[in-house]
């Protein structure tokens, strides 16, 4: 009777175990939200600040300027140094209620659990329990990593937005969605057969079949998840930004958008004839012609007409703004936001631009020299980096890391104002670091293929440890959402996930799965 009640017990124990899980993961999820709102209204509240500190100074200055008093010039510059009150301006965030209980829970049966359940109590050495009995789900998730097969992997690609990932396999058709449903994490029962480009935005994919003219979307149906009224018959080439894509038809000057329509999913006023690419990031989408330079801009961008893009190899793109880069001739456009940055700047032989959400840099890795603009709280000020030796530059929404592949070193700046501080990696061991990986809101992920250590930061909450410990040995490519990354070796078909919490498929804290395990 003992055992069998120690088993009703552990069995409820179980559930309840499932249950917190899922209470942890919806709040997991709704932090993420919020946070990714609380960064959107922030540069709106930035600009509206700066906004009204114009207009008082500038009303100051007219004042003094039509006054005929003999000390205009004092008028003048008081009115320079006037100290503005921008408080009213503020805007109160709030918090996110901290979730009750512990997350991720003690699974049953853990050693803490028995300890906790069973062994410390006063009754345990005159009649000790039973053999725990695991809970089903748990045993499942923790079996031993089970050798990889010895014919291909059956995962070709990975894709993610801010909250899910896609494996892929482009050969059978079949694929795996995992992570929050609202941002594109179940793709259950579609048929990928055929597909040629995936893109998403930061809640929603795209799975596109440009031979066949057809395409299909899930995920958040404000964003992007909701394309069913789109004909992609001719659809040449695609491109998205974090709130909306856009689908060109070249041959046929069409081009059609969908998602948030401030942040480009209404393109029905651009003119697509001659355009030949398109492109997309933060809140803005460009298409050009890179033989005549002409270009369209919309979304936080409401005309860039005045842009000549002839021979345009590369773009970044911030808030408002972007830099595009031709680099056969060595010539640097800036419009949007980014124009007055650039105006009078001399960017001679740049190989290279990268932007945050509010910043950009142009780097010369011949010279090893840089040049930084933009908000200098998210990556606008970098006198202080040492460019000579940069082999590559990654960046999130608030940060930029410089690696110098050749001499294992990184160099983080940046967001030093808020919880997250990623742009200070000064405390962090990067020695015989070989690449860099960025997340697609939040988090980097410093990796050593040769030893197979990494380095990570991961989530609004900058958890560095996830990556302490692990051997990430036959890593061959990284793809991250905003507090997760997924490690994957293509030749084994092994990966793991490492973040603030693992999900139902790929989990932190029990990796080792194999890809064809899971997609046949």
């Amino acid at each position: 009777q003992c055992d069998s009640l120690q088993g009703q017990f552990e069995s409820s124990a179980c559930h309840l175990a499932t249950k917190q899980d899922e209470v942890c993961g919806c709040h997991e999820h709704a932090v993420n939200h919020f946070e990714a709102l609380r960064t959107n209204f922030s540069v709106g509240e930035t600009v509206r600040q700066h906004i009204h500190e114009s207009a008082v100074r500038m009303e100051c200055y007219i004042d003094a300027l039509v006054s005929n008093g003999i000390g205009k010039n004092t008028d003048m510059h008081r009115c320079k140094e006037l100290s503005i009150d921008t408080s009213h301006l503020e805007i109160a965030y709030g918090l996110v209620p901290v979730v009750s209980g512990t997350c991720p829970s003690a699974p049953p049966c853990s050693e803490n659990w028995l300890s906790d359940e069973y062994s410390s109590g006063a009754w345990h050495d005159k009649a000790p329990a039973a053999t725990c009995a695991p809970c089903e789900t748990i045993a499942a998730g923790t079996l031993a990593p089970t050798e990889a097969p010895l014919s291909a992997p059956a995962v070709t690609d990975v894709y993610s937005t801010w909250t899910s990932f896609m494996a892929l396999n482009k050969n059978t058709g079949q694929a795996l969605c995992w992570g929050y449903k609202g941002g594109g994490g179940d793709c259950s029962g579609m048929d990928f057969t055929g597909t040629t480009d995936v893109l998403s935005t930061n809640w929603a994919f795209l799975a596109l079949n440009k031979n066949a003219g057809k395409g299909r979307c899930w995920g958040d149906a404000e964003r992007g998840g909701a394309c069913s009224s789109i004909d992609f018959s001719g659809v040449t080439s695609v491109s998205s930004n974090i709130y909306a894509f856009v689908a060109l038809s070249k041959n046929a000057g069409k081009g059609q958008c969908w998602g948030q329509t401030y942040g480009g999913g209404d393109c029905s006023s651009v003119d697509f004839s001659g355009m030949t690419n398109v492109s997309g990031g933060q809140n803005v989408l460009v298409a050009w012609n890179s033989n005549t330079g002409r270009a369209q801009c919309w979304g936080a961008i409401h005309s860039c007409s005045r842009v000549s893009l002839i021979g345009i190899t590369d773009i970044a793109i911030a808030q408002g703004g972007f830099m595009a880069l031709n680099k056969n001739a060595g010539k640097l456009v800036c419009a949007g936001n980014a124009w007055r940055h650039c105006s009078g700047m001399d960017f001679t032989g740049i190989t290279d631009v990268y932007s945050t959400g509010q910043a950009f840099v142009a780097l010369n890795k011949n010279t090893g020299k840089a040049q930084c603009f933009g908000n200098s709280y998210l990556g606008g000020s970098c006198s202080s980096i040492d460019f000579s030796d940069v082999t590559d530059v990654s960046s999130i929404t608030t940060d930029f890391i410089a690696l110098s592949a050749n001499v294992g070193k990184l160099q983080c700046w940046g967001d030093l104002q808020t919880k997250n501080k990623y742009g200070d990696c000064s405390d962090v061991d990067f020695a015989g670091v070989t690449d860099v990986y960025a997340g697609k809101r939040s988090g980097f992920m410093a990796l050593n293929k040769n030893t197979g250590e990494a380095r990570c930061w991961l989530g609004y909450y900058n958890l560095q440890s996830a990556c302490d410990g692990r051997d990430f040995a036959g890593v061959t490519d990284v793809y991250g959402t905003s507090d997760e990354f997924m490690a994957l070796d293509r030749n084994t078909g092994r990966f793991w996930c490492v973040g603030l919490r693992g999900t139902s498929i790929c989990s932190g804290e029990n990796p080792g799965f194999v890809f064809s395990q899971v997609v046949a």
